[in-house]
């Protein structure tokens, strides 16, 4: 009887002592929970996952919060029992053992959750990158206007080259115009084509450099906030479609279906950052 008692005594000092501890990492925990979860507000996350995420972390605790003892009326400290023989208390120590594992896994799992947050990357990394994107924009659109510049000048070229072409025509109807000033004509045109010929060259030379400028920019942004490194090694866009494409270290291509869903997230956000 009074064996019994001892063991029932002990068995609670050691889950009143078992629940305070998990009520105190509980606290902990709870409030790296909702640091998390502004965090990924502060991140621009969507709020399914960001409910998503709430609700993993409700289920956890919510079987944390199962282990804690409905009544604390003991009161003591487990070392208040030392010295009782250890053989009538063989169970005690199993259930003792299974609780500091689940504690050390409680611990773990805290752990874990501060390397995830480590990982995601800073304010201010965000701000710089967003930064650089904004100049790389207004270089792009600086580089547009030139282009449509081009575009007007290529126009008039071939304005031109049909003047002259009609002017042409008109000359070679005329019985009085002599063998000179038709071949002067034909130099005209053939240096109209030849300027015709080196602005589209120039033209598609501008496309692509700025393709390859902003296949960089986009790729630096996804690598940037990917916590996978060696997911993605390269990004091509073609010139002609625009088609984005991505490539893994063997430089095979990655079908959109291998990507997860905040991978292709991270993907657009990269996009129009880009």
């Amino acid at each position: 009887m009074i064996e019994d008692l001892l063991w029932q005594s002990l068995n609670q000092a050691v889950a009143e002592k078992t629940g305070r501890e998990i009520k105190q990492f509980l606290t902990q925990t709870k409030q790296r929970d909702k640091k998390l979860v502004k965090h990924l507000k502060d991140n621009g996350a969507d709020a399914s996952s960001i409910q998503l995420f709430k609700n993993m972390l409700n289920a956890e605790n919510l079987i944390k919060e199962k282990k804690i003892p409905k009544d604390f009326y003991l009161d003591t400290a487990v070392e208040a029992y030392t010295g009782l023989d250890s053989g009538h208390f063989s169970e005690l120590k199993a259930s003792t053992q299974q609780l500091n594992k689940e504690i050390a896994a409680l611990e773990e799992s805290r752990l874990h959750f501060g390397r995830m947050l480590s990982t995601i990357p800073e304010q201010a990394v965000i701000a710089e990158i967003q930064q650089k994107l904004r100049k790389s924009q207004t270089a792009i659109v600086q580089e547009q206007a030139k282009n449509s510049i081009l575009q007007d000048q290529l126009m008039l070229v071939q304005r031109q080259t049909v003047q002259a072409e009609i002017r042409l025509g008109n000359l070679k109807l005329a019985d009085n115009k002599n063998a000179f000033d038709a071949e002067l004509d034909r130099n005209i045109v053939g240096n109209i084509d030849s300027i015709k010929l080196v602005i589209e060259k120039f033209h598609h030379a501008m496309v692509e450099k700025h393709i390859k400028h902003l296949e960089s920019l986009i790729f630096d942004s996804f690598m940037s906030l990917i916590r996978k490194s060696k997911l993605v090694k390269h990004i091509t866009i073609e010139p002609k479609t625009y088609k984005l494409s991505l490539f893994d270290q063997q430089l095979e291509a990655i079908p959109s279906n291998r990507l997860s869903a905040g991978e292709r997230q991270i993907l657009a956000i990269s996009i129009l950052w880009g």
